[in-house]
């Protein structure tokens, strides 16, 4: 029985984690912490850059992605490396208000396009700041 139980455990915990509340993300103290975060919300998106269509459960997605990429880019600001990271940092923030609104208003041009936009962004980012 303990055996069962201990493969129980060992399975729960190697399996997916919980995301972050939108509201914990505000809490994070590391740089690589917050970008984790905007990766997970970020890269299955990236997928779907100049997608011409959505259908109901990416909006959802999409909206949560903006909202946590919207928080994220606020904590970033405690971490800045200089005025190009916060430039890029601010584009980014742009972006995801866009993504937001292009999501409420079930926009897949403006969110096809945003989402290309922000991969750009990141890989930007990434190149001069990782």
């Amino acid at each position: 029985m303990k055996r069962i139980v201990g493969i129980v455990l060992l399975l729960a915990a190697c399996g997916p984690k919980k995301a972050m509340e939108v509201n914990e993300i505000a809490q994070l103290k590391d740089l690589g912490d917050v970008m984790k975060v905007q990766a997970q919300a970020m890269d299955p998106l990236f997928k779907k850059a100049g997608q011409a269509s959505f259908a109901d459960d990416e909006w959802l997605k999409i909206a949560d992605s903006a909202a946590r990429v919207a928080a994220t880019t606020a904590k970033v600001k405690d971490f800045s490396k200089g005025k190009g990271f916060d430039d890029l940092n601010l584009q980014l923030a742009d972006q995801a208000r866009r993504l937001a609104d292009a999501a409420q208003a079930k926009n897949a041009g403006d969110a096809g396009k945003l989402i290309g936009e922000m991969k750009a962004t990141c890989k930007s980012c990434h190149k001069q700041f990782r």
